[in-house]
């Protein structure tokens, strides 16, 4: 669902449900297309777009992911190999036309919200970024008591120890000297 203000202004995308289980977000946004539907709020300037269940398969499920995690790999295929491929075919365009993400997640436990801000500005060959100052404004808005930096990083080293470790079935395979 997309919603326009009348003055130009950024746009930001909302999504809820990239993992099934995780609930919040999906009602989050519900709500937030309610209240905009009824003219409770308004959107004066910009655009707004909101996907309450980015990962239908896996909501449906009430699991984590689908085939897979969408979160963890999430990137355009010319043959897509499962569900969350072809999710990922829709959804990087979308993000594309974007300035802002809120991707909204949540535990199954209880505890205060909190915001993870990606990197600083970069031309970085993981992700280039350049909107540091719009991101920490968007989250001050948000209202959080807690906000994560450098979770960007901290996945980038996880990707390295991955691709530097064997694979099960590497490992399985005895070697011959």
């Amino acid at each position: 669902m997309t919603y326009h203000g009348l003055a130009p202004g950024p746009r930001l995308l909302v999504l809820g449900a990239v993992h099934g289980n995780e609930v919040c977000g999906a009602r989050a946004i519900t709500q937030l297309i309610e209240e905009l539907d009824s003219g409770a709020l308004a959107i004066e300037r910009g655009m707004l777009t909101l996907v309450p269940v980015t990962n239908p398969l896996a909501y449906q499920r009430k699991q984590r992911m689908g085939d897979r995690n969408l979160n963890r790999n999430m990137a355009p295929s010319a043959i897509p190999q499962d569900f969350e491929d072809r999710i990922a075919n829709v959804l990087c365009p979308l993000l594309d036309s974007h300035d802002a993400l809120l991707d909204l997640h949540s535990f199954h436990t209880g505890g205060l919200p909190f915001v993870m801000i990606g990197p600083q500005n970069n031309q970085g060959e993981l992700e280039p970024f350049s909107r540091a100052a719009e991101e920490m404004q968007l989250a001050l808005h948000t209202g959080p008591h807690r906000i994560v930096e450098g979770w960007l990083d901290a996945y980038a080293q996880g990707v390295q120890r991955r691709a530097a470790a064997p694979t099960q079935r590497e490992a399985a395979v005895p070697r011959r000297w």
